[in-house]
């Protein structure tokens, strides 16, 4: 029989990755990405060649 997982049951097994357009580094947000604090958002960049990856609003 097959059953569906719970929402969390879901989620628990996925990972998520940043990915570096110019070099191809791939980490996750909590990796060795240099992030730089902003007082509205979080400027993320790479650690191999200094682009910048994304942008994410703050959510304090």
């Amino acid at each position: 029989m097959n059953q569906v997982p719970s929402p969390k049951q879901a989620t628990d097994g996925r990972k998520t990755l940043l990915f570096c357009q110019d070099c191809d580094y791939q980490a996750a947000p909590t990796g060795r990405w240099i992030v730089h604090e902003k007082t509205d958002c979080s400027v993320y960049e790479c650690p191999r060649c200094g682009a910048t990856v994304t942008i994410r609003d703050r959510m304090d």
